[in-house]
């Protein structure tokens, strides 16, 4: 096992520490009446964080993992710490904590993803936040040296004689240790990758609530979708005269819908009809237009055989004229010709 030379920030966290902090801070007085033996760690209001990755705060050995479904803990993992030389001096001089294996403890994760046994190193995915074992989303973290006598899920109280006194002689403020520690473990690096962390997640979660304004926009015209379907379904039930009941609707609508396509093919056939008897008026316009112009013609030939006729009438009494003058030539011819004769004769007979 690696040995731990530096500590981080499990996530990135709201809130400046202790005061304004969003969450229960060390030896803070619980509701519960208990002294808060670790850091409650948040990021943003609610729900907020929930899912975001925990890491693990320094190099070590995951020693117990479980779950626990009554309020609690819940879904818990340890890791065990060795710690480097300077670490440990550090921490037996600031806080009196005579130890080199000391444990860090997770709490309300949403998943189990590590095994005990496994080997991990600072930075490294511990779980994710979660709030199993209570009610709203967020880590309960712990860092201490080994308590005789306890189980993991152990919760110290007032009623068993822990006093900020002696919480102090096991439990070490994270926070505090982070902050503080050798500044050959970086601590700086540290808050720094923790701002930029947060700046990262602000930006996510900037983006994530403009999506989730964008869904609730697209939910609002979804609501007044149905609510304009419902008060479409009410007046077809009232158009129906029928319940308003979707099935009913449905069997009315159908029926609707046949009388409709009865109408419709109704209306296709006296459309054709209007359209047949409009192309017959036309074809009858033509033929009495043609026919009128024939008349017309029939007219001017008419007049013409009439001129003809009367020409041919009076070529019919001019040749009666002709006729009846030759007959009287002829007459006067015989009357002639007698009295010639007649004269003739006389003449001889002197």
């Amino acid at each position: 096992m690696i040995k731990a030379d530096q500590f981080i920030f499990p996530i990135a966290f709201t809130g400046n520490y202790p005061d304004g902090f969003a969450g229960y801070t060390f030896l803070q007085v619980t509701q519960q009446n208990a002294l808060h033996p670790g850091i409650d760690w948040n990021w943003g209001a609610g729900e907020a964080d929930y899912g975001k990755p925990v890491q693990c705060i320094a190099n070590g050995q995951v020693v117990h993992q479980s779950r626990e479904t009554a309020i609690g803990y819940g879904i818990i993992v340890v890791v065990k710490h060795e710690l480097s030389d300077a670490l440990y001096n550090f921490i037996k001089t600031k806080y009196g904590i005579d130890s080199r294996i000391i444990y860090s403890f997770y709490a309300h994760l949403k998943d189990e993803i590590v095994s005990d046994g496994q080997e991990l190193n600072v930075g490294d995915l511990v779980g994710y936040v979660g709030k199993s074992g209570t009610t709203v989303s967020h880590l309960h973290q712990e860092l201490y040296k080994a308590v005789p006598g306890t189980s993991w899920r152990y919760w110290p109280t007032l009623a068993k004689g822990w006093t900020q006194e002696k919480l102090k002689q096991y439990y070490i403020d994270t926070y505090d240790l982070v902050v503080n520690q050798p500044q050959s473990t970086q601590p700086t690096d540290t808050l720094e990758s923790c701002q930029n962390q947060l700046k990262v997640e602000i930006e996510n979660k900037n983006a994530l609530w403009q999506e989730k304004k964008d869904l609730v926009t697209d939910l609002e015209g979804k609501n007044s979708q149905i609510t304009s379907y419902e008060n479409f379904q009410k007046s077809v039930a009232i158009t129906l005269e029928t319940e308003d009941d979707q099935a009913k609707i449905l069997g009315g609508a159908i029926e609707y819908s046949e009388i409709k396509n009865q109408l419709r093919e109704a209306r296709t056939m006296i459309k054709n009809q209007q359209l047949s008897i409009s192309q017959n008026l036309q074809l009858y316009d033509e033929l009495k237009e043609k026919l009128q112009i024939s008349v017309d013609q029939n007219k001017n030939h008419l007049q013409a055989l009439q001129g003809v006729r009367d020409e041919l009438t009076a070529t019919i009494k001019i040749n009666k004229t002709i006729t009846k003058n030759l007959e009287d030539l002829k007459k006067d011819n015989k009357f002639i010709y007698k009295h010639l004769i007649f004269g003739l004769y006389i003449k001889e007979e002197k």
